[in-house]
């Protein structure tokens, strides 16, 4: 499972407006793996596997199904120990770390403030398309 999500999938910080809030941003940390519909049975394995999650339509193509876990208890209490047992062996390890940072902040509640909120978008700029190569791949 965790080869499947170090191939396919992606560790995404999303911080939006939103007038609502306190701080005026809304935090949502996502792990998410997109397949074909006619792959879509692994999605569902997937989702069977964890115990958790959701089963969503790509939002931009009809034909594509997503996997995600975004609630914050499923990605500390499933997903985090899960890949601590069974680590990723690619780059995507580092987005992974940097998918971990967050948990613990918006856990303690300091996602409802304006330095919380900057500490988040320094992160979620770092990752996935965003990374740098220069920092090692180390799982000391």
């Amino acid at each position: 499972m965790s080869g499947f999500i170090d191939g396919e999938g992606c560790f995404n910080i999303s911080i939006t407006k939103h007038p609502k809030v306190k701080v005026g941003y809304n935090v949502q940390l996502k792990m998410h793996v997109t397949q074909h519909i006619n792959s879509v049975n692994v999605l569902y394995a997937m989702k069977e596997f964890f115990g958790c999650g959701s089963m969503v339509v790509h939002n931009k193509l009809a034909d594509r199904m997503r996997y995600q876990i975004t609630a914050i208890a499923e990605i500390q209490n499933v997903l985090i120990p899960f890949l601590e047992e069974h680590p990723l062996l690619t780059s995507k390890f580092l987005n992974y770390l940097d998918f971990k940072k967050p948990v613990d902040l918006v856990s303690n509640k300091k996602h409802l403030t304006l330095e919380g909120i900057e500490q988040l978008r320094i992160l979620a700029k770092s990752m996935n398309t965003g990374r740098t190569f220069d920092q090692k791949l180390s799982r000391k």
